[in-house]
């Protein structure tokens, strides 16, 4: 199903329920839970106000303990010996770097020689993501780097899906949005995206006609063979559902009248911006 399609995608029957906890709180503030023991690394002065790399991202009541674990195998495997741990929102992250501008020479080499790191034919950290600041000004507004069409320009034409976790549009799913309702849709979308990249998930928004999602990850061909990559079933576990407007979503199961909750999805990366007219210049 193209990406298009999927936009299109609303079941028939649709019960909205209140999520409780897990992935449906991408717009609640708030630290996360405090648990016993330290970060093993001191982090960077100011790290807190810096965008890092995020190598891990670890959520739940033992994240710390989990990160400092990951922390701990990585510098004994002799890999990201600078790396640290850092609590960012409702996520805890195994870190390195810290830098004020994302854009600059030092933030995007940095970033190309972390997800180079190659240990025999696997890239541990291919997925590493720039993590803005919590107080950062991205988190309340628009940032065109978390557009998921950029992934497109990043993929080289080699990864082609996404994992679909929310999506956001008119108060009532069945219903044409209102202008108001797309608006506060893409708004919230945005914004939804940039708190999970603070939280150092690799995380994107994209805008449709009538709908805006945000999906994490991207993945190639190979997400589509089984067994599936495992870094695909991680992001599936931390987020096993699909939102709508921060909501979870029951839908009927066809054929059956139990109801389920719509769980997260693949879907493909849309086309970077002007690759369709380069496309039909050739």
């Amino acid at each position: 199903m193209t990406y298009a399609a999927t936009l299109r995608v609303v079941s028939a029957i649709v019960v909205l329920v209140v999520c409780a906890g897990g992935s449906g709180a991408f717009m609640q503030s708030g630290g996360a839970k405090q648990a016993s023991g330290a970060a093993q690394r001191a982090q960077p002065a100011d790290a807190d106000r810096a965008w890092v790399i995020a190598l891990a991202a670890f959520r739940g009541d033992k994240q710390v303990e989990e990160a400092n674990a990951e922390l701990s195998r990585l510098r004994a495997a002799g890999l990201a010996s600078d790396a640290y741990v850092i609590t960012r929102g409702r996520a805890t992250l195994v870190a390195i770097g810290r830098f004020d501008d994302p854009a600059s020479k030092a933030a995007g080499d940095e970033l190309a020689r972390v997800r180079a790191v190659k240990v025999g034919e696997v890239l541990p950290f291919a997925s590493a993501v720039l993590a803005p600041p919590m107080d950062d000004g991205g988190v309340a507004g628009s940032r065109p780097e978390f557009d998921l069409r950029t992934a497109a320009k990043e993929a080289d034409g080699r990864e082609r899906y996404t994992l679909q976790v929310a999506a956001y549009g008119a108060a009532n799913p069945l219903a044409t949005p209102t202008p108001a309702e797309l608006a506060e849709a893409r708004k919230a979308s945005e914004q939804a995206a940039a708190i999970l990249r603070a939280e150092g998930e690799p995380a994107y928004y994209y805008h449709g006609p009538q709908l805006s999602m945000v999906t994490v990850g991207i993945f190639g061909d190979e997400a589509l063979r089984s067994p599936e990559p495992m870094s695909l079933s991680m992001l599936k576990s931390k987020f096993p559902h699909n939102l709508y407007n921060g909501a979870g979503m029951r839908s009927r199961i066809r054929g059956q009248n139990e109801k389920e909750m719509a769980r997260s999805f693949l879907v493909k990366v849309p086309e970077a911006p002007g690759s369709e007219r380069r496309r039909g210049e050739k």
